[in-house]
């Protein structure tokens, strides 16, 4: 898979599993343990699997018109691509979760 990524090729993340979401983390643990640079293999998570399936002009980065669903982590992936178990918040349209228990946070706008 790296070798069609460095050739310009489509490369993607998928899992699916018994465990939503930590297919998905091993998946990319597996990219960096396998010889990607971390920051590749979240590229191929984000960006790359939103090509892969013709989906980046809607998905896969953070720009005006595309779904935001996101989750913020305590440290950053590209040093340490364990980081990505430990989400602090996740975002899934336009409500903010707690990254541990999942209970929504009540977001309040000042006028």
């Amino acid at each position: 898979a790296h070798r069609v990524h460095l050739a310009g090729g489509h490369v993607g993340v998928g899992a699916h599993g018994d465990l939503p979401g930590l297919g998905t983390i091993w998946e990319i643990q597996a990219y960096v343990e396998g010889g990607w640079q971390p920051a590749e293999a979240i590229w191929a998570a984000t960006m790359g699997s939103a090509e892969t399936i013709a989906r980046d002009d809607s998905l896969g980065s953070l720009v005006p018109g595309k779904v935001a669903d996101l989750v913020v982590l305590a440290a950053n992936p590209a040093e340490n691509i364990r980081s990505i178990e430990k989400p602090v918040h996740v975002m899934k349209d336009g409500h903010l979760y707690d990254g541990e228990t999942l209970r929504e946070h009540v977001l309040t706008r000042t006028p």
